[in-house]
């Protein structure tokens, strides 16, 4: 896809407390992560009528900001962030069908005093999408 046309929607450092990563500590006692997710999806046509309320026009961001806050922290202890972006990828690629590509950065901030945060960033396109 390429950078015409393209319509991005974001959910920008939103704070959730999870449990997640391998140490002792990290399995029994919630942390800080910071989750930015971007999802681009096709522009189909110009928004320029100013009464048009139509959801189902664009992609919402209202269920991937409930699936961070709400259904992430129900999953338990992930062992890798890594898998935390995944499954938000995998919740965005299959909320919307328009979504073409994900991209997801998640931050611990309270993980080492010296640094500001840690993590690890995923970008994924859909699977019909990629070049060979």
């Amino acid at each position: 896809m390429t950078e015409t046309n393209v319509m991005k929607v974001f959910i920008d450092r939103c704070t959730v407390n999870l449990l997640v990563g391998v140490r002792d500590h990290e399995k029994t006692k919630p942390q800080r992560v910071i989750v930015t997710v971007e999802a681009e999806a096709p522009l189909v046509k110009p928004f320029r009528d100013t009464a048009n309320a139509d959801l189902t026009a664009v992609v919402d961001y209202s269920p991937l900001r409930d699936f961070i806050v709400q259904k992430l922290p129900q999953k338990g202890c992930i062992p890798l962030l890594e898998t935390v972006a995944q499954h938000i990828v995998d919740f965005c690629l299959s909320s919307d069908p328009r979504i073409q590509k994900v991209r997801v950065r998640l931050e611990k901030p309270d993980i080492y005093p010296d640094c500001e945060s840690a993590g690890v960033a995923l970008t994924v396109t859909r699977p019909g999408d990629i070049e060979p």
